[in-house]
């Protein structure tokens, strides 16, 4: 009898860590505003530079969504793998390799509310010599808007 007690006990304070973990991230609860987020189709790293990016990342806060992609070749664009989506990210971590060197820049991921009855919107990341990088939300183009149609 005594046993189960304690299996009960050790339950029990399992599913409180567990609860705990969803709720909490870092002593910030994160909590979406998401009626006056914008509607996300695809997302796009761009490589502004004359040398291979590799490794290239981005971490999304507060929701912590990690997307990769191995390398982006010179002036060329790289998809960058989720489905389309409510925009929920309010900055961005963007880190790649360049010439040997890890690379890394924290950015303001923007919001743009007036554009989203416009059509359907694109996140696109640029990465510039000199370790620069830009992010800015687009329309997407007819052609951009003939592949998301796959996702519908």
């Amino acid at each position: 009898m005594g046993e189960m007690k304690y299996i009960w006990l050790a339950l029990v304070m399992l599913y409180l860590m567990l609860a705990t973990a969803c709720v909490i991230d870092d002593g910030v609860v994160y909590q979406s505003s998401g009626k006056d987020r914008a509607i996300i189709r695809r997302g796009v790293i761009e490589n502004m530079t004359e040398v291979i990016l590799k490794e290239v990342e981005v971490l999304h806060l507060p929701t912590r969504f990690i997307t990769s992609v191995s390398a982006v070749l010179p002036n060329t664009r790289a998809e960058i793998g989720f489905r389309p989506t409510q925009l929920r990210a309010d900055s961005a971590v963007l880190r790649w390799i360049e010439m040997g060197r890890q690379m890394e820049v924290q950015l303001e991921v923007p919001q743009v509310v007036q554009e989203r009855s416009a059509g359907s919107l694109i996140l696109v990341y640029r990465i510039f010599p000199g370790g620069r990088v830009s992010v800015q939300l687009e329309q997407n183009s007819e052609e951009d808007r003939q592949s998301s149609l796959e996702y519908n």
